[in-house]
């Protein structure tokens, strides 16, 4: 650990701690290291999308209850509980996702109808068809031009939207990292960002239906830089809650990551701190998975913490989870920012792939 987080000798000395561990693969987070006060900064950071920026207003499968007891009548219809309508989403959303990936982009299949699909699957293993199915068409359309594509169906997490706007003003005011979004959503995902009022704080949105691709795809990645006008050799890092998808892609991609798991025992919990044991009582299963993958990641139990990672430099201290500590000082007024593209003098997170 830095006794002395603004000693530029402590911070190389970190670098060859990381580099004497045997990771194959080492990647930058930040640029200008060598600048005693140099804050953690990649030159873009990008966010996945559903449960980490945003996530539903209620659960899934009370909504479609909801919205089919809308338009079917309650003396001729006997709903089942909301429980029976998730679990029979969740197959539903599965099988068409891995029969039909990146909702059916690559083999000509509308985002419509691929959803379409799904609703008609999960209604159809609750309520019998042939009581449902004359409802079925109007049940669609609420479903997927209404609920699922307004903040009818979507609510910003807690913080998210404090945190784009710290982090917009970093970018805009010190030259902090430019913003997007990653994520395996359809391209409905612009217009609920707008209406959740956050997406004139990006700088890019990318959406799996429209590129094509899905994390953990090294392309979906590159996608994102591509949309973002940097330099491959620009420190990169991603947010997400998914190991499988956000910290796998990132890793593979080059890329740092930042892991959010609302089950953390620990506030932030840092690449070189010894990995959870096995047989501890309160370790979250997202560590553990993380920690069967091998790989390295920066872990915070809430978004808010990520200003805390990045040390980002505006107004009040952000409003993060108890505890959380800056490794590092902000970057003083009177100093450049790095450029985007630099890779010199650069502090290490260390990952395998």
């Amino acid at each position: 650990k830095l006794s002395q987080p603004d000693d530029a000798a402590a911070m190389l000395c970190l670098e060859h701690r990381f580099a004497a561990l045997g990771h194959r693969t080492s990647y930058a987070l930040m640029a200008s290291a060598a600048t005693a006060s140099s804050p953690l900064q990649p030159g873009l950071l990008t966010f996945d999308a559903t449960d980490t920026l945003i996530r539903p207003s209620s659960n899934v499968g009370a909504l479609y209850r909801d919205v089919l007891a809308k338009h079917c009548s309650s003396d001729t219809l006997a709903l089942p509980p909301a429980e029976q309508f998730m679990k029979a989403f969740k197959r539903a959303f599965k099988k068409q996702s891995s029969e039909l990936p990146c909702f059916g982009a690559p083999v000509g299949v509308s985002s419509e109808e691929w959803w379409q699909g799904v609703v008609w699957a999960t209604y159809g293993a609750v309520v019998a068809p042939d009581v449902i199915s004359p409802h079925l068409p109007h049940v669609f359309c609420e479903l997927y031009h209404d609920v699922f594509a307004t903040s009818r169906g979507w609510v910003l997490l807690d913080g998210a939207e404090s945190t784009l706007v710290r982090l917009a003003a970093w970018r805009d005011e010190e030259g902090g990292p430019l913003l997007g979004v990653l994520s395996n959503f359809d391209e409905r995902l612009h217009g609920i960002l707008e209406e959740l009022g956050v997406l004139h704080l990006l700088d890019f949105v990318v959406t799996s239906r429209e590129l094509g691709c899905e994390k953990p795809a090294v392309e979906a990645f590159d996608a994102a830089r591509r949309a973002a006008n940097v330099a491959s050799s620009a420190p990169a890092c991603h947010v997400g809650n998914t190991v499988a998808t956000d910290v796998v892609g990132a890793t593979s991609a080059g890329w740092t990551s930042v892991l959010v798991d609302p089950d953390s025992p620990q506030p932030i919990r840092w690449p070189e701190e010894p990995p959870p044991s096995a047989t501890a009582q309160h370790t979250s299963k997202a560590q553990m998975e993380l920690q069967r993958t091998g790989l390295r990641s920066v872990v915070v139990r809430d978004v808010r913490d990520v200003l805390q990672v990045f040390r980002v430099p505006y107004g009040s201290p952000p409003a993060a989870s108890a505890g959380a500590v800056a490794r590092l000082p902000t970057r003083a007024p009177s100093q450049q920012p790095p450029s985007r593209d630099s890779t010199q003098n650069t502090l290490l997170w260390a990952g395998e792939k």
